[in-house]
């Protein structure tokens, strides 16, 4: 359901972020880590790109926790790769 997601509708132009980190998650919980982090790195861009330091804060975050979900999963035990949750 969360990849369905449209991120041309209207209710999302003002949070460019949320539908790829929402889509990121869909793909670590299908255990799809790749598609994963290949969203969160762009759901990462465009919350850089935000006005607001708080929103970067917690995007950064957010991103954390679904790039946790990858590690902890079956999709990867890897640790010697940087992250596109840091800031």
């Amino acid at each position: 359901m969360l990849d369905a997601l449209d991120a041309k509708q209207p209710a999302f132009w003002y949070t460019p972020h949320l539908v790829p980190r929402l889509c990121a998650l869909a793909a670590a919980l299908r255990d799809d880590g790749e598609a994963a982090r290949k969203r969160l790195a762009v759901s990462r861009r465009y919350a850089e790109g935000a006005a607001d330091p708080s929103l970067r804060t917690e995007e950064a975050r957010l991103r954390r926790d679904i790039e946790a979900l990858i590690d902890n999963g079956r999709v990867s035990k890897r640790s010697d790769r940087e992250t596109v949750a840091s800031v």
